[in-house]
């Protein structure tokens, strides 16, 4: 394992890389994954916004919770966070590049070479890792932040900057728990192994290790569990588990439900890992060992016993390191292959990076000629965007509307409070049990007739559409005030305060 040292190229090839990585996936800011994050910057903000919204509510009510670091974190810019997102977004992905290319170097004696690994990484296969867990996403949250601080622990770590580790490490938790955690668990085994088997490091080392983490992170994790755990025993277990995993995360969760090429490049990458770092660090051998047997163990726990406590680590946040690393050592294989039988080693490297460039340039044109211009600086749901926002000046501040399956928009930009939402999902067990309620009553879903939640969008949108007057009435009862929908027959018992681009909304 060789220095590698950054320089003003690979800073440059991580800018272009991030411009790349919008084309390719586009730049998402208030909707889809940000539900869960902006507005309740929004509300620690303002706490007259959202007074009926279940999942605010619900959220604020379980203290500390996943989002209470990033959202204060970002509360000081909440009147500027257009801005402030955007430069985030930039920020983290570019630092995250950066230590990805210096942890590539450090096995890969060509730079090229190490910057195509990252290439091909995070623009040709970020979405094809186990549990939809991908490096780089449109919408920069705590996850996004967490993995960056979590890319340079690993580098540190690898310089046996033990102590500094965990201090990163801890960091990275506070950011996200599951990304730090999980990651953090790989890194006490292989400490454990550096003193046990090794004998590299002394117990009192070991001892400071351990402590510089769980007396920090460890706490806040000791009560974020407390907080999300409230109203235990709302739910029985198993039904918990088919609401929760089954129903709501199965695409992270639940590893029978994966795509099958994405389990087929995460068993490539484990046995490029184990023949590439053999004799290299072993280091890395038993971080990828342990993350390993931990997902065994996760699968069958998950799966086969629906064990709701383990299934909570989403221990495939562990494993996105271990994929990254077969990468690494996939192209370092062939690479000194190649280069052993070539004398004109830059001759070699340049076809390799023209031919990458253009099998990765052939599959971004296919994916986009196939389909609709969505991504990139257009936001694909500019037409919710709108109506949104015109929501948010004709109605009250305390109206409480359902809205289509798919719409995300409506909390960022209404600023209005939702009854339910498929998407922002309460966090605490008693909360749960109304979210599923809310579920069944406005979409008309539920886990024994759909499996996977997020599949059933048209059956979800076609019961929203087809209400009857009955259920108008209870859904008033129980504080109702509006309804944003794709069809005009409501009009005919309700007032129709909008009209845009196939959007209705009624006053109930």
């Amino acid at each position: 394992m060789r220095v590698f040292r950054l320089t003003l190229s690979d800073l440059a090839f991580a800018i272009l890389l991030w411009v790349l990585l919008i084309v390719r996936y586009g730049y998402t800011y208030g909707t889809n994954d940000h539900i869960e994050l902006l507005p309740y910057v929004l509300f620690l903000k303002n706490p007259l916004l959202f007074p009926h919204d279940l999942f605010i509510q619900s959220l604020h009510a379980s203290l500390p919770n996943e989002r209470t670091v990033m959202a204060h974190l970002l509360l000081p810019f909440a009147s500027h966070l257009r801005v402030t997102i955007f430069l985030l977004h930039f920020l983290n992905t570019v630092l995250m590049l950066l230590g990805l290319i210096k942890l590539a170097g450090r096995f890969i004696d060509n730079k090229y070479i190490s910057w195509l690994v990252v290439y091909v990484s995070v623009l040709v296969l970020n979405d094809k890792g186990l549990g939809n867990v991908d490096l780089y996403t449109p919408a920069v949250q705590a996850g996004d932040v967490s993995c960056m601080v979590i890319i340079w622990a690993l580098n540190v770590f690898l310089d046996r900057k033990y102590l500094l580790t965990a201090a990163m490490m801890s960091l990275a938790t506070f950011i996200h728990v599951l990304e730090g955690f999980d990651a953090m668990a790989l890194l006490c085994g292989v400490m454990l192994l550096k003193y046990l088997w090794d004998k590299e490091i002394d117990l009192r080392l070991l001892l400071k290790f351990y402590c510089i983490y769980f007396l920090t992170a460890g706490v806040y994790l000791f009560f974020i569990y407390r907080a999300k755990t409230g109203g235990a025993g709302a739910i029985a277990p198993e039904e918990l588990f088919q609401i929760m995993f089954a129903f709501r995360h199965p695409h992270h969760f639940i590893f029978c439900t994966f795509p099958l090429f994405n389990k087929l490049l995460f068993g490539f990458c484990l046995i490029a890992s184990l023949a590439y770092y053999k004799g290299r660090s072993r280091a890395i051998i038993q971080f990828v060992s342990i993350g390993t047997i931990g997902l065994i163990i996760y699968i069958i726990s998950v799966d086969v016993l629906h064990l709701v406590f383990i299934a909570n680590f989403q221990w495939f946040k562990a494993v996105q390191w271990i994929k990254f690393l077969g990468l690494m050592a996939a192209f370092a294989i062939v690479f000194n292959y190649v280069s052993a039988y070539i004398a004109n080693e830059s001759k070699v490297l340049n076809m390799l990076v023209i031919a990458m460039g253009f099998v990765a340039g052939s599959f971004m044109f296919y994916q986009y000629s196939i389909g609709t211009l969505d991504k990139g600086y257009k936001q694909h749901n500019e037409n919710e965007i709108a109506i949104c926002c015109k929501v948010n000046t004709v109605t009250p501040i305390d109206a409480v509307f359902i809205q289509p399956f798919e719409m995300t928009a409506l909390k960022f930009y209404g600023q209005r409070s939702s009854y339910v939402e498929f998407k922002a999902i309460a966090k605490n067990q008693k909360d749960l049990k109304i979210w599923y309620e809310r579920i069944q009553e406005v979409f008309g879903l539920s886990y024994e007739k759909d499996k996977n939640g997020f599949n059933m969008q048209w059956k979800a949108d076609d019961h929203l559409d087809n209400l009857q007057e009955a259920e108008f009435e209870k859904l008033k009862t129980e504080g109702v005030t509006n309804i944003i929908c794709r069809t005009a027959k409501y009009q005919q018992g309700h007032k129709l305060i909008l009209s845009e681009n196939g959007y209705f909304v009624y006053e109930l």
